[in-house]
């Protein structure tokens, strides 16, 4: 089921023109051109608890810590990709709670890994 969502997913992102790569790097890399891709319109604890119940259904092992006022993940995947998801409140000019989500690989990216976790938490966005 996992490997048929990520090869949809792939499918749409090629259709639309964009490849995996570029995608992956939109929504986690601090030099992408559109951070608002990267901003879940919910609060720094909320996402903090759906990035949990993400990653533990995604099998990926997280420990949980901060940095100055950043929540931090540290992630191992199942093949052993090792990431950073850093989660951090953005000021809202109308008083509406967002969190900025940022993942820093150490190992080779995976991109199905940061595709799906990054839908997991997109789906908060959608609720309001």
């Amino acid at each position: 089921m996992t490997g048929r969502l990520c090869a949809v997913a792939a499918l749409l992102l090629g259709l639309i023109g964009c490849s995996t790569g570029d995608f992956v790097l939109n929504y986690f890399s601090p030099s992408g051109t559109e951070p608002d891709q990267r901003v879940v319109h919910a609060s720094l604890a909320t996402v903090t608890q759906t990035a949990q119940g993400v990653l533990r259904e995604m099998s990926i092992a997280a420990t949980l810590g901060e940095q100055g006022e950043r929540t931090v993940m540290n992630c191992v995947t199942p093949k052993g990709g090792r990431f950073a998801l850093l989660l951090s409140k953005v000021p809202d000019p109308e008083g509406n709670e967002r969190t900025h989500v940022d993942v820093q690989w150490e190992s080779q990216p995976e991109e199905a890994t940061a595709i799906r976790l990054m839908a997991g938490l997109r789906v908060l966005s959608s609720r309001k």
